[in-house]
């Protein structure tokens, strides 16, 4: 379990470095490219859109400003569509440790692009999403997930994927997954926790070589 923890600690390293060059994305999709996105790396950085969207929670229907998740850390959870076989177990995973991801300072937001309707439909019909606490969000139209590269034309369904956006509402790591791989909610978890915990050394190193840099600046001045 260890090796496995460690092996996930060193793929976070590499996508968070992997994004240290930023590409200028966000000026690319206010063009309007959103389907000529360059590369899925230039996303990590990139801040998420500030969007409203129509979402189904406790089997009511509510809508989700993004803003108003300012300061906090999110999991958006892209899935294809509703009623497929694999999902009520990963939304079972996810529900079982939501309680962790809460404690770790995560708000957890699933996506599709089903309706409200559909997802209110699987919310009466399926005893596992019945128990989910966490919001399942409408994006009808695809708009959202075409800002973060996994809109998939052909079907107008997202891929599966996760991403991870701290409180700032940028873009810390994320993952496409195939189809038929699923997904767990304890490795999640653990990724984000790896995640956290590198972006807080990362800064804690940077303020430490700050403080050194002001103390040779005023030490400088002293021997003068």
């Amino acid at each position: 379990m260890n090796f496995r923890k460690n092996i996930y600690f060193l793929l976070i390293s590499v996508v968070i470095l992997s994004g240290c060059d930023k590409n200028p994305i966000g000026d690319f999709f206010k063009k309007g490219n959103h389907h000529k996105y360059e590369s899925r790396s230039s996303f990590i950085g990139t801040k998420i859109s500030n969007v409203e969207l129509d979402a189904v929670r406790n089997g009511k229907i509510e809508k989700i400003k993004f803003f108003k998740y300012k300061g906090k850390w999110l999991l958006l959870f892209f899935y294809p569509a509703d009623f497929s076989p694999i999902f009520p177990d990963e939304f079972k995973e996810l529900s079982d440790y939501y309680n962790d991801f809460k404690k770790e300072g995560v708000e957890i937001l699933s996506v599709s692009t089903d309706s409200v309707y559909v997802h209110q439909a699987w919310y009466s019909s399926n005893s596992v999403i019945k128990k989910v606490k966490f919001p399942l969000i409408s994006d009808r139209a695809g708009e959202f997930s075409r800002s973060l590269g996994v809109y998939i034309k052909e079907k107008g369904t997202s891929e599966k994927a996760i991403f991870l956006v701290d409180g700032s509402g940028e873009i810390v790591t994320y993952e496409v997954y195939n189809q038929n791989i699923k997904r767990k909610g304890r490795e999640i978890l653990d990724r984000i926790h790896g995640a956290k915990a590198i972006i807080k050394d990362s800064t804690r190193r940077r303020n430490s070589n700050n403080d050194d840099d002001d103390f040779e600046e005023y030490g400088e001045e002293e021997d003068e």
